[in-house]
């Protein structure tokens, strides 16, 4: 009898390559930018999707930890240190950008006697925008430290999983952005954890999970975005669906071209159908469909170059795009003009944080090889 060899995949022909992942990463801080930049105007269509888009980055943050948890020695050595100076080291550096565009666009000499600029510091001050998703994001650094530094993998899941949701639930008194997408961190783990399973589901079987997902996503929203946004466990319901999408999109697209654009188009079929029943369609009838443009490109090859550089530098456009559509905004009138402005200004920028801190990064790691 002959014994069947299993060959690994090739990281690049996995559904969740980090090429794949980092395309997608690039494809939904173009979502966010658009949610925050209609959220600036007075649009009578807003694309609902902030706290869904901002879970799918929780997830994927969460599978890229696991993801070098598994594949790399020593990988916890130092780990708060370097990953929360990867967050901040940014941070900083787009905080004085915050204090210079304050300083001359708007004029605002006062800012540095302002308390919020001073104690926000550290996540760039109150103008650059979604600091919170730093804090929140070096939170989840320290539960994933503590979890797998001290406890046997399955164990360590159950330990973020319980320690995430304990998180959560003590801050559904603040913010929804906090804790309205904040389980999806756990999510990502479980998704790596199991990633070789998940992968290897038939695509017709993913296509049912998605229109499924697309059905339950299309009642929660309807039913409960209000007042129940601020629903820890609705948020959260939302994101997982959303997640689910992703992850079936990604695993259909590898498997077969047309049964994943056929399953992104049944989704959206199925979702405005919903939408009629139930009576709620007006800017939620975006959600779907936006989220699966923006999968569409990211799973589009000839595309590629322009979605490796979104998701590269797509934590750097991050936390400076907001700062980018106030600049913009004062600077013209004009809605496509303001658009394509703000947009271009938070590439740019992004870019320029983004190598600024590899300098800061790449000198230490050229002492560290030196001193070795």
């Amino acid at each position: 009898m002959s014994q069947e060899v299993s060959v690994p995949v090739p990281e690049s022909d996995s559904a969740f390559s980090l090429e794949k992942t980092n395309r997608l990463r690039g494809m939904l801080i173009v979502g966010i930018f658009i949610f925050h930049f209609c959220g600036m105007f007075p649009y009578e269509i807003v694309p609902g999707v902030g706290h869904l888009l901002v879970g799918a980055f929780f997830m994927l943050s969460g599978f890229g930890l696991m993801e070098s948890f598994k594949n790399k020695k020593n990988y916890l050595d130092d780990f708060i240190g370097k990953k929360t100076a990867r967050l901040l080291v940014p941070v900083w550096i787009a905080g004085l950008l915050v204090l210079v565009f304050q300083w001359f666009v708007f004029d605002n000499h006062s800012i540095l006697n302002d308390q919020r600029y001073l104690f926000d510091i550290i996540s760039g001050g109150p103008a650059s925008t979604t600091t919170w998703f730093v804090v929140e994001l070096i939170f989840f650094y320290m539960i994933f430290y503590i979890s797998f530094k001290y406890l046997k993998p399955k164990l360590a899941i159950v330990a973020v999983t319980a320690m995430s949701l304990l998180l959560m639930a003590l801050l559904s008194q603040q913010q929804p952005m906090w804790y309205g997408s904040g389980m999806m961190f756990p999510v990502g783990i479980i998704w790596s954890y199991y990633r070789e399973k998940i992968e290897s589901v038939k695509p017709h079987g993913l296509l049912i999970v998605s229109i499924c997902a697309t059905l339950i996503l299309t009642y929660a929203v309807s039913k409960y975005l209000e007042p129940a946004i601020n629903n820890l466990i609705y948020g959260n319901l939302q994101c997982l669906l959303v997640g689910t999408i992703l992850l079936a999109s990604l695993v259909t697209r590898k498997n077969n071209i047309a049964q994943w654009l056929a399953a992104l188009l049944l989704c959206n079929i199925v979702y405005y159908a919903s939408g009629v029943q139930l009576g709620h369609l007006d800017n939620l009838a975006t959600i779907l469909p936006l989220i699966t443009i923006l999968s569409i490109v990211a799973g589009l090859d000839v595309l590629s170059p322009m979605t490796d550089f979104m998701g590269e530098i797509s934590y750097e456009f991050y936390i400076i795009h907001g700062m980018m559509i106030l600049v913009s905004k004062a600077w013209f009138p004009d809605l496509m003009t303001c658009l394509i402005s703000s947009f271009v200004l938070s590439l740019v920028f992004a870019f320029v944080i983004k190598r600024v801190s590899n300098v800061f990064f790449d000198s230490k790691k050229r002492k560290s090889v030196t001193s070795g």
